[in-house]
This record gives structure tokens, sequence and C-alpha cells, in this order.
């Protein structure tokens, strides 16, 4: 066995019970907490999750794209270092003033006074999620498949999950949004000292304190945060959207679909955290057709792995949304609906990466910037209505969008289309 199929099957196998754990997650958080205070949750964790994104400076692709090429060499490490510093500078303000202003912003924006709390609890764990996720860049970076899935979704799952049970045992009606926020924060933070404890204490890296004043490295991150900050418009824009427009358990049916939709892109996930630094490595060697061939391969297989589960999504999307609790098949709609978005974005294959990994992020931010508003109208505009219905279609909008426009772009620079 190459070892390659021997990196995807240990990632398939990492990302798989990621995944698991996940759903399981949001299973768990909605039968105990009951729609309304799961949607309350669950709005929080967007907001969180799309925040890590846009404060996380564009800085990914930039370490996964050096570590790849050049592994672990002091310019590598610089750049990694240096990024970790710009979230601590950029998060720990931002997170203080919207912790302070959170009544406010609870009832203006999202006009629920009842989420202030939950508000919280998530941007204190804004530092600490935008740090261990710049981490999971860099072990992916440098082949460390398991550690990728750790720091992106596992650890914190875990833990978090492992406390969240803790607590229903011992006092079952002290599980609430607030007490969930407050346990997923804790959990953020356990994450950030176990990924910096692991990352360091390999014998060839270590900490220099970096100049921040870096201009080759923002120059280079820049073109990537427009991009990165308008990719979070499909995932987590129709959610937050919702949020300012539906009711906290029409906005719990959203997120669950939102969630069991994403695991058709389970593939495509698994194959980019192993091809990804082949991409930059193939391209620093100008070896054009061996990143054909690999582009190709990798594609028609995730297509092939994930047809079956949209057909049963689509099939029974009842059955699947009733497993979150009683009441939830009423978003089966909304799953079907992101499903057909997600089938699309693995059918196009690694567009972004492919893009970003060779050199042309100018024409990815092009594409994002183009596909990011256009996702954000839609979803205010279908939102406003047909409510969470006109917010699911606006998530399948976006992801569509976002994909044809990277797959003509890698048509154009590259000379090939993924699927083919």
């Amino acid at each position: 066995m190459s070892p390659m199929l021997v990196k995807a099957a240990i990632a398939g196998l990492a990302k798989g019970v990621a995944a698991i754990v996940g759903i399981t997650l949001t299973a768990i958080l909605a039968r105990v907490l009951g729609a309304d205070e799961a949607g309350l949750f669950f709005l929080g964790l967007s907001l969180l999750m799309g925040l890590s994104v846009v404060f996380r400076l564009g800085l990914d692709d930039l370490v996964l794209r050096a570590m790849g090429a050049e592994y672990l060499s002091v310019a590598c490490q610089s750049k990694l270092n240096t990024g970790l510093i710009w979230i601590v500078l950029a998060t720990v303000p931002f997170s203080l003033v919207t912790f302070l202003f959170a009544d406010a912003i609870s009832v203006t924006v999202f006009k629920k006074p009842e989420f202030a709390v939950v508000l919280e609890y998530c941007m204190l764990a804004l530092p600490a999620t935008s740090l261990f996720m710049l981490l999971a860049s860099a072990f992916q970076g440098v082949h460390r498949v398991v550690a990728v899935v750790v720091f992106q979704n596992l650890g914190v799952s875990v833990i978090f999950l492992t406390l969240f049970a803790l607590l229903f045992i011992l006092s079952p009606h002290s599980a609430t949004a607030e007490t969930a926020a407050a346990f997923y924060f804790f959990s953020a933070v356990l994450v950030l000292g176990f990924g910096l404890w692991l990352w360091f204490r390999q014998p060839q890296v270590q900490f220099i304190f970096p100049v921040i004043k870096n201009s080759e490295i923002w120059e280079s991150s820049s073109k990537m945060w427009l991009v990165n900050a308008m990719s979070v418009a499909a995932p987590y824009g129709g959610i937050l959207i919702a949020g300012a427009y539906v009711q906290s358990q029409e906005l719990a049916y959203l997120v669950a679909a939102q969630r069991t939709a994403s695991l058709i892109a389970f593939v495509l996930v698994v194959v980019n955290t192993v091809v990804a630094p082949s991409y930059s490595r193939l391209w620093n060697e100008g070896d054009l057709p061996a990143i054909k061939r690999l582009a190709k391969s990798s594609t028609r297989a995730m297509l092939l792995l994930a047809l079956p589960i949209v057909i049963a999504m689509v099939l029974f999307s009842g059955v699947i949304m009733r497993f979150f609790g009683a009441g939830f098949e009423s978003g089966a709609g909304l799953l079907v609906i992101i499903a057909v978005g997600q089938l699309i974005n693995v059918a196009t294959g690694s567009v972004s990466f492919l893009l970003n990994m060779t050199g042309h992020e100018r024409d990815m931010r092009n594409v994002t910037m183009l596909s990011g508003p256009v996702t954000i109208v839609c979803a205010l505009w279908f939102t406003a209505m047909w409510g969470v219905l006109g917010a699911a279609y606006a998530i399948a909008l976006g992801l569509t969008l976002h994909n044809l426009g990277a797959l003509w772009m890698v048509r154009r620079r590259l000379g090939f289309y993924p699927l083919g």
C-alpha cells in the first residue's frame, strides 16, 4: 500500500470518528436541551466558528503551504510563530469588547435577550479556538493527520461531550444553553494548551519571538484574509442571518440539517487533509501532470463515495432528522436542500486547495469576493421571504456559487477540470 493510501486511511478513520462525535454532540444537545435552548447554543457556536475563520487572518493556507513545501524549516516556523502572536493581538481585544456589549448585541442584532450569556462564553472562547485551528494547519502541513482532526474538531467535541454528560448525570436540571457554552469555552482552552504542548515538543521545533511587523507575511496572508472571511458566508452566514429572523427552535432544525448534510463533504475533508500538502510540493517541483492526475483520481473517488450518502439523505430525510429529537422531522426539507449543495461541493473536487496551493490565491480571492457577498444578500432576502427554508436555500446556493467559480478558475489557470 502506498504511503498516500495509508495516510488517507488514517485520515479517513480519524475524520470518521470526528464526524460521528460531531453528529452525536448535536443530537445529544438537541435532545437534552430541547430545540429552543439548543438553538441558542448552536447560534453562539456558529458565530464562534465563523469569527475564528476571520480572525485567523488568512494565515491557515500560508502556514499549510509553507509547511507542505519546506516542512519544519526555520522560515516556516517563523511564519507560524508570527501568526500565533497576530491572532492573540487581534482576538483578545475583540473578545473583551464583545463580551462587554453582549446584552446589547443579543437584543439589537439577534433579537434574543436570552442569548447574551451564551454569546459571552463563545466570545471568550474565540482566542483559543482561532489559535488551535491555526495549529491544525501546521500539523496538516507536516502530514500529522490525526493531530489535524483532533485540533480541527474532535478534541473540543470529546472534552465537551464528557463534561456535558457528567453534568447531565449529576444534575440534569443544570443542563442549559448557558452551561453548554461555559463547557465549550473550558474545552477550547484545554485543547489549545494541549496543542501548544504537542507542537513545541517536536525535536525540530522552537519558538523564537518573531518580529511583529512582518510585511512579507502580511502581503501573503492578507490576500487570503478576505477570501477566508467571505468563505464563511455559505456555512455560517445563513445560520447567523437566520438567527436574527427565525425562532430558536427553527434555528435548531437548520443547524441539525446543516451538520448532517456536512457528512457528505466528509470525503472531501479527508482527501484535502492528505493531498493539499502534495499539491504544494508538486507545484514547487513544476509537476503539473502529477497534480492533474492526483486531482482527477481523488475527485472521482470522492464522488463515488458521496453519492450513496446523498441518496440516503434525500430518501430518508425525515427519519434522519428525527434522530435529533421529537419535532426535528420538520427540518427534513432543509436537509434535502443543503445536501444537494454539498453534493456539488464534492463533485467539483479540491478546487479551493488546488488554487491556493499552486500560488493562485488572487483567483480564489476573486471567486470568493463574488460568491460571498451574493450569498449574504441572498440569505437576507430569502430568509426574510421564506424564513428558515430560505436560509437553507441560501446555504446551498453559496456552496454552489463558490465551488463552480473555483472550478472555472482551475480550468483557466491549470488547464483541467478535476472531474472528468
